[in-house]
């Protein structure tokens, strides 16, 4: 693909994710999480491996610890202080539970997906260090990678009563093999040429997926989640997921171009997404407050939709102002020179 797309299609469709985001952690009893669940997160860790880009060891190092690691301490520290939980513990004298959320942020368990994005991206730094030093750096080792990764998910799920592991080290393993791809993906110099045709086609491709996804989790059980590491058919959940993965960008690609409001919005979601993943517990809470007065008057799915548009809106608020003054805390601009 162009380059030159990059912050068209490339956020619109990392927008879609965060929506997804969004409606996972204000979903209860609404059954259309089952349409996406699949892919969305995947498609993170691919978009990820799509933007990864060859440099030094110093620089890969340097990338990491201030787009990432840095990031992920210092929201944390924020959201740590600034939640009503600890006020509460610390009025309480329950300074085991204080402690304990401290431990849960020096083991990667806050920010579960960004500590996840971590080890991914360390355990790929070592893979093209490693393979750099055998002379061995090309596609098919790579891919080979990849694919014995993705595949772990079959280990994983072979062990579903255990937790994942510290900073989510296993989770982490199958997840490389979607950042590997995306890498991969970059590097084949793929061209799509959009014709009239292309978003018929691209949105017929969506909505078969979405009626392939709802059917098997209304008829089958096919539940997953990656958090847990629990996956009702591993085999599914891969085949669905990269099929997800390019049905979507395929989408983003149509109507990448597309100027109104709900494209704005969903972009400016996929350019603050670390935000997002940051503060949507926080929104959640407020908007569902604000919101408690019509729960009842409006059709769930329209309530939880609109408590969803709201909750991006206030983040989005926030994340101007971060990125205008503290762009430091959320990877924008470097800690270390």
């Amino acid at each position: 693909m162009n380059s030159s797309k990059r912050e068209n299609w490339l956020d619109f469709t990392r927008g879609i994710c965060a929506f997804c985001v969004l409606l996972a952690h204000n979903t209860t009893q609404l059954e259309i999480i089952s349409l996406y669940n699949p892919y969305f997160l995947m498609l993170f860790f691919f978009i990820s491996g799509y933007l990864f880009k060859v440099k030094t060891t110093k620089e890969l190092i340097k990338g990491l610890l201030n787009g990432l690691v840095l990031p992920y301490f210092i929201l944390n520290l924020i959201l740590f202080f600034i939640g009503f939980d600890i006020l509460h513990a610390f009025l309480d004298n329950n300074y085991a539970y204080i402690s304990n959320r401290l431990l849960d942020i020096l083991t990667g368990k806050e920010l579960w997906f960004v500590s996840c994005l971590i080890i991914v991206r360390v355990y790929f730094i070592l893979l093209y260090l490693i393979s750099k030093y055998f002379g061995c750096w090309n596609k098919i080792t790579i891919t080979l990678v990849n694919i014995i990764a993705i595949f772990f998910i079959y280990f994983v799920h072979s062990h579903p009563a255990n937790k994942p592991l510290f900073w989510y080290v296993d989770t982490a393993f199958y997840s490389l093999g979607y950042f590997g791809l995306g890498y991969v993906f970059k590097n084949s110099k793929f061209e799509l040429k959009i014709t009239k045709y292309n978003k018929l086609v691209a949105s017929v491709f969506l909505i078969i997926y979405v009626l392939i996804s709802y059917y098997s989790q209304l008829n089958c059980n096919v539940e997953f989640h990656v958090y847990t590491n629990e996956f009702a058919s591993p085999l599914y959940f891969i085949i669905m997921s990269i099929l997800g993965i390019f049905i979507m960008i395929y989408f983003s690609r149509c109507f990448e171009n597309s100027d109104n409001y709900v494209t704005r919005y969903i972009i400016a979601l996929g350019r603050n997404s670390l935000l997002l993943f940051a503060l949507n517990g926080k929104t959640s809470q407020l908007v569902m407050y604000f919101l408690s007065f019509c729960v009842d008057a409006l059709p769930h799915v329209v309530y939880v939709f609109l408590n969803c548009i709201i909750q991006g809106a206030i983040i989005l608020c926030f994340a101007y102002f971060v990125n205008k003054y503290i762009p430091q805390i959320v990877g924008k601009k470097r800690w270390i020179n």
